[in-house]
């Protein structure tokens, strides 16, 4: 379908799925009302920056980002709009988008932000939108009661888990705002009727492809981190067949044959083949996407942190995990393959093993999905990453205390096990985003201590000397964890133990319960 984005008209992409509680509407006139920002990462073009990055992680993996950045500035150029159109009967329907491109040829939408025009039929003319105009005040032309009931829905998501409503007189409003919009500047687009098969799949070429000796996995999720970190890595062994990604805005225009098969439902189609899989979706979503996985009989499964964000959701995955024994369930938890773990261990002579991080997490947009409730707090998000390396280096060793603390902008998580070693944790979003996350973890057992900086650095001290000192990229734990996947998945070798995620995910969720408390 058509779409307007960026400034500039393109066809290509797929349409929306509809899930549960959705309608799907032909547009017929759309009106862009105002911008919403904050809602993602969009990084501002800044030659400094770059080159500290290029410095920080090598030319290769900056182009990656550079390019999947700049891939995404349809998606990034999202606006609340409002429109008429047709739903599949026919009948006209009058709609809002809280967050989305500016123009489209058909939207799906929330079946609560669609209603019947009151206005009656449409006047029977072909599709026009009104393209942003340069220097045109956001709520142009928009009584300020309109105004007001449509501010709540800026950026709403329905993934969120919030509901909403509009009122009655609303949609008077909006079905009159749309008829006598005076448009100063309109794109008409030809008539098109809607075609017999809407695109939400485009299959790949029938072809065999030339590695199509090499296992083939489907992604969930075409984020940032897939796009950089999961296919580039993934890829190097096995052969990338399918992208489910929501949002077609995210995929962009999609090439109409190749080796991959792109798809905008967010679970797998009943007829759909798969091998094995990678999950990189919103958070909230990987327990029970794994678990249906795990029931279509996909073998192996890579999944993204965190792997439940409720305890539900915990028991839901554990419980699909115990019905397939023979499936294997593969956790990016990237500390657990630090180049660093052998020393730590080496050098401070084995567990138990005490830890002290510091960890500075990137401010988040203020509407960005890391903020939705159902998506859990910093701890479930982010901290999830340091409480799993601490209970691996311990060998998962029973947790016995945990306490959990607000000190003005920091979150402060203190973890004992049995095995008497213990865990300060350090979290915070304000700080210098110059180069990304930065940590600073400090480990001891004894007269020893061994201190890892940003993934990069190692030191291991013993009584009055230097033990080791050794160096890293910050991204090789990474690149080691997806090449240690891709070799257990090759060689059909077993994932990650069910008893060590249970044990790190349980912290976890008590530490996210406990700060919650503390608010």
């Amino acid at each position: 379908m058509h779409a307007y984005g960026s400034g500039a008209w393109a066809e290509g992409y797929l349409d929306e799925s509809v899930g549960p509680g959705q309608v799907r509407v032909s547009v017929q006139h759309q009106v862009a009302l105002v911008p919403v920002e904050d809602q993602y990462f969009v990084r501002r073009a800044d030659p400094a920056m770059l080159a500290s990055y290029v410095r920080s992680l090598g030319p290769r993996r900056v182009i990656r980002k550079v390019i999947s950045r700049r891939s995404e500035a349809v998606r990034n150029d999202a606006w609340l709009s409002v429109g008429l159109g047709t739903v599949s009967d026919g009948s006209p329907v009058v709609f809002v988008v809280a967050s989305g491109p500016c123009g489209a040829e058909r939207v799906v939408v929330d079946a609560a932000l669609c209603a019947p025009a009151p206005g009656g039929p449409l006047p029977a003319t072909a599709p026009r939108h009104r393209e942003p105009v340069a220097g045109l005040a956001p709520w142009s032309g928009v009584a300020p009661s309109l105004q007001a009931a449509l501010e709540p829905l800026v950026g709403w998501r329905r993934e969120a888990g919030a509901a909403v409503a509009v009122a009655a007189d609303t949609w008077v409003a909006v079905d009159a705002l749309v008829r006598a919009d005076p448009g100063a500047s309109f794109v008409t687009l030809p008539v098109r009727p809607v075609p017999s098969e809407i695109r939400e799949r485009l299959d790949a070429a029938g072809s065999a492809p030339p590695d199509a000796d090499r296992p083939g996995f489907h992604l969930f999720g075409y984020g940032q981190y897939a796009k950089t970190q999961v296919i580039p890595n993934l890829s190097r062994e096995l052969r990338l067949e399918c992208v489910h990604e929501v949002n077609p805005f995210q995929l962009g225009p999609v090439p109409d044959a190749g080796p991959v098969a792109w798809d905008t439902a967010p679970r797998p189609r009943a007829d759909e083949v798969i091998e094995h899989a990678a999950v990189a979706t919103y958070h909230h979503t990987h327990a029970p996407l794994v678990a249906e996985l795990l029931d279509r009989g996909v073998r192996h499964v890579v999944v993204e942190k965190p792997i439940a964000t409720t305890t539900d959701q915990l028991e839901l995955l554990l419980d699909a995990m115990a019905r397939h024994p023979d499936a294997r369930v593969h956790v990016a938890f990237q500390r657990r393959y630090l180049p660093f773990n052998p020393f730590l261990l080496a050098d401070l002579g084995g567990a138990p093993i005490s830890m002290a991080a510091t960890v500075f997490e990137v401010p988040l947009p203020a509407r960005h999905w890391y903020r939705w409730p159902v998506v859990g707090n910093a701890v479930v998000s982010n901290g999830c990453h340091w409480i799993d390396h601490f209970l691996h280096l311990n060998g998962s060793s029973p947790v016995t205390h945990l306490q959990a603390e607000r000190l003005g902008s920091q979150i402060v998580l203190a973890l004992e096990l049995a095995n008497g070693a213990s865990a300060s944790i350090s979290l915070r979003h304000e700080g210098a985003p110059r180069r990304g996350v930065r940590d600073h973890c400090a480990f001891w057992h004894g007269d020893a201590t061994a201190t890892v900086e940003d993934l990069r650095s190692y030191t291991a001290e013993r009584g009055y000397r230097k033990v080791r000192q050794r160096s890293s990229h910050p991204y090789r734990s990474l690149e080691d964890m997806y090449a240690e996947f891709a070799r257990r998945i090759a060689l059909d070798l077993p994932g990650d133990p069910p008893d060590a995620l249970r044990r790190s995910t349980e912290a976890t969720l008590e530490l996210a319960r406990l700060v919650d408390r503390v608010r």
